[in-house]
């Protein structure tokens, strides 16, 4: 009876050890613990991974990862995406006076005092209507780019985007013919020149590119669209219905390339729609949202008794807290169980010794 009592005993001990394990949480944007989190890491995390080259086989709702020349960039495709973002707002604790913007991606770029860092690229989602480009296709001595940069645009901006907008080199290489998105790329990225065209400049405030708008349509979404962007206008999140200058012209022309119409380019002297483009500072954070039309991001920058230990891109995601407690109970029950079982032998051992003597008599 008393062995029986014993086993059962054991059997429960043991079941309850077994049954505690380690309790494991994971915070991927923790501000005020061991590591913060930018809002173009926590973006790039969630990204698609580069293996993932077909629109179909990957979350349509992340950017997408594609590469030129051994430069990786991240950019959301299709027209299905969670890329929506507050920005310019009156008051940032107050969602209803900011406009509504949207994420083109992630890009590693220079700013002005050559730090190289990923940084969001964002686009107005409403456009500015009527405006015109200049008697020229030299963007950089043009009057758009002093609207945009030290004109009546810039200085519309309230002052809290303004300080979150970092001066970074955009790349305006003229256009010899229209290709697909990598290489419309690749010939914004040159030196081209028309009329003493410098190929980039830096600045506050641009216009989207032809890759820009090509590079939506890429991985399957629309290979027609992508190989050649004036032969459609659809599947793309940048839904233009009118006309829209690019920051990109023609390299053999007095030309300035549009998108959203059938025509590749128009005089500099006409009016057409614009949408701001600007790339953020690299120590923009993430407060809210989850990027949807529903609940866009919210953005801060981050503050000096933020930072705690920085990381940059390439390491660890996230901060993995282990709590022990529930592992520590079972070690205690382990070592008890052991004591019990041990004892339980030696009781066995003299049990037998003892019938064996009895046996004898």
């Amino acid at each position: 009876m008393k062995n029986k009592i014993f086993i059962i005993l054991l059997l429960i001990i043991i079941i309850i050890s077994g049954n505690k394990s380690k309790n494991i949480t994971i915070n991927s944007n923790n501000y005020n613990g061991e590591r913060i989190i930018r809002a173009s890491e926590y973006l790039v995390i969630r990204a698609n991974q580069d293996n993932i080259t077909n629109y179909n086989d990957g979350n349509k709702f992340d950017m997408y990862t594609f590469k030129n020349n051994n430069v990786t960039s991240y950019r959301y495709i299709g027209n299905n995406v969670n890329n929506y973002i507050y920005f310019n707002c009156s008051d940032t604790s107050v969602v209803d006076t900011c406009e509504v913007w949207r994420i083109i991606g992630v890009f590693k770029e220079e700013n002005n005092y050559g730090k190289t860092q990923y940084r969001l690229k964002i686009m107005r989602n409403n456009p500015i209507n009527n405006i015109t480009w200049n008697d020229n296709n030299n963007f950089n001595d043009s009057s758009i780019k002093k609207y945009l940069n030290n004109g009546d645009y810039y200085y519309s901006l309230k002052g809290k985007a303004q300080n979150m907008i970092d001066t970074t080199k955009y790349y305006i290489g003229g256009i010899n013919n229209i290709g697909n998105g990598s290489n419309l790329y690749e010939q914004e990225h040159s030196n081209n020149t028309y009329n003493n065209h410098p190929y980039d400049f830096y600045g506050k405030v641009g216009l989207i590119t032809l890759s820009d708008y090509s590079y939506t349509f890429a991985y399957n979404v629309n290979n027609e669209c992508y190989n050649n962007i004036y032969s459609c206008n659809s599947n793309s999140w940048m839904n233009f219905n009118t006309p829209t200058w690019t920051m990109i012209s023609s390299s053999s022309a007095n030309s300035v390339y549009t998108v959203g119409d059938n025509s590749s380019s128009h005089n500099p002297n006409e009016a057409h729609d614009i949408y701001p483009v600007a790339y953020l500072k690299y120590d923009t954070v993430i407060e809210s949202g989850n990027g949807s039309i529903n609940d866009p991001y919210t953005i801060r920058l981050l503050q000096a008794n933020d930072i705690k230990n920085e990381s940059e891109l390439s390491g660890d995601k996230s901060v993995v807290n282990v709590d022990d407690t529930a592992s520590s109970f079972s070690i205690v029950l382990l070592i008890i169980s052991g004591i019990v079982i041990s004892s339980g032998i030696i009781i066995f051992m003299i049990s037998f010794v003892k019938s064996r003597k009895e046996l004898r008599k």
